[in-house]
């Protein structure tokens, strides 16, 4: 009901549902081909706020397409553990010894296991 009262939101949901699809590419040439199209199909609703995504999308084509070319290998786990350490940084504000520190970036990378039997407990 929503998308029929709202023709503008209604192309938008389409437009990201689309563009889900890019991302099962098999190949870089598919990636590209299949990001090309819907930059294209995106650029005809005349959004201005989807004409921005686009160009932003077009600008970074090759770094997009990289994602099917080396087998969906992405940074999101080094950044991940980058934001981790960084927090654990501005909490440890006046330690001053860096081998716990070193320590305690150790533990971050370590998973929480819970007990079986104890399931509010965190095992390590």
């Amino acid at each position: 009901m929503l998308l029929k009262a709202n023709r503008r939101l209604s192309e938008i949901y389409v437009l990201k549902e689309q563009l889900k699809s890019i991302w099962r590419a098999e190949t870089y040439q598919q990636m590209a081909y299949r990001l090309d199209a819907w930059c294209q199909l995106a650029k005809a609703t005349r959004i201005m706020s989807v004409q921005g995504f686009v160009s932003m999308l077009q600008d970074h084509n090759e770094g997009i397409c990289n994602f099917a070319k080396y087998d969906r290998l992405t940074s999101s786990i080094i950044e991940a553990g980058n934001v981790s350490i960084g927090l654990l940084r501005r909490r440890a504000r006046g330690i001053r010894d860096t081998e716990y520190f070193k320590l305690k970036i150790k533990q971050l990378s370590v998973p929480e296991v819970s007990s079986i039997l104890y399931p509010s407990v965190k095992l390590i």
